[in-house]
């Protein structure tokens, strides 16, 4: 090690680190994860349009779902290059049940019982316990 270097080496999980005083994003396995929960919000976004296009007659809903569901296919594969593909098709599918049933609660007047809120749970559960298994 050269004599100039301090003799500790600094270490840090943060996913963001500074060059020329500006925030600047580290491209770690956190990455990965936020854009495979980006494209399972997306997958939802793409539902809700060919929803609301009506048989694809109503042409801007058919755009925004074509733009949502490559938005959404382009970072699930991005996700691919650190998070092993059953759990990232696992975790894509999840955040985009969870989204959907959430945008329709929040926005379209869509009505969740306790039953729903319980699986929902589980669902959760069951993917975080199958990514702190292994």
């Amino acid at each position: 090690m050269p004599a100039f270097l301090p003799a500790f080496e600094v270490r840090t999980t943060s996913p963001l680190y500074v060059i020329r005083g500006r925030p600047q994003l580290r491209w770690g396995v956190f990455m990965y994860w936020l854009l495979l929960i980006i494209a399972g919000v997306l997958e939802a976004g793409w539902l809700i349009g060919i929803e609301k296009s009506e048989a694809f007659s109503k042409i801007p809903y058919v755009v925004f779902a074509v733009a949502c569901m490559s938005a959404s296919l382009l970072l699930f594969g991005m996700s691919l290059k650190q998070i092993p593909a059953p759990m990232a098709y696992l975790v894509w599918l999840a955040v985009g049940v969870l989204s959907i049933t959430l945008i329709k609660y929040a926005f379209f007047g869509y009505s969740i019982s306790a039953k729903q809120l319980l699986c929902f749970a589980l669902i959760l559960a069951g993917v975080a316990g199958l990514k702190l298994s292994g």
